[in-house]
């Protein structure tokens, strides 16, 4: 899933919403309500 923000795209590891996906597009989320992004070493930068 992608989650629109004002900045761009991203595709975080974890998201939750509360919202529906917009009719044609349920593959982008424009109103998240927790992003979770899991960081390692490698995806710290």
């Amino acid at each position: 899933m992608k989650v629109q923000i004002a900045e761009g795209i991203l595709y975080p590891d974890v998201v939750v919403t509360c919202g529906k996906a917009d009719a044609g597009d349920e593959q982008v989320i424009i109103d998240p309500k927790l992003i979770i992004e899991v960081l390692s070493p490698s995806t710290r930068g």
